[in-house]
């Protein structure tokens, strides 16, 4: 894991008037802010990991940020613009390119935009 200096993540620090803290927990994302509301907003019973990121065709994919995972900023506590995106259950072709290893299931820094676009591709979210 790679830790980015503070001087870097601030520049991809995202405006934070766009976010309300009334977001609807599993509306669809439209723009990054609302990835990253998404991803506050579903965390796990630990808090750091979130629940399965569920499209309306049935696709699904992990999303998730804080400092142990390959988002922007690495931070535990949000805004962020990119997202660690893990093991989905079918291929996605627009995530190819942030994919951490050959053969792995974990795709790094994945813009919000992309996330967004991919849940629109699937129909929305579930």
């Amino acid at each position: 894991m790679w830790i980015l200096p503070q001087s870097i993540c601030s520049r991809f620090a995202p405006d934070t008037a766009a976010l309300t803290s009334d977001s609807v927990p599993d509306a669809p994302p439209q723009n990054k802010h609302d990835v990253s509301s998404w991803v506050t907003t579903n965390r796990g019973q630990t808090g750091r990991t979130r629940k399965l990121m569920q499209c309306s065709d049935g696709f699904a994919m992990s999303v998730q940020a804080s400092e142990d995972h390959y988002c922007l900023p690495q931070i535990d506590k949000g805004p962020w613009t990119h997202f660690e995106v893990g093991y989905p259950n079918r291929p996605e072709p627009m995530l190819e390119a942030w994919r951490d290893e050959p053969e792995s299931e974990v795709f790094r820094n994945v813009p919000a935009e992309i996330i967004t676009s991919i849940v629109t591709n699937h129909g929305g979210l579930r």
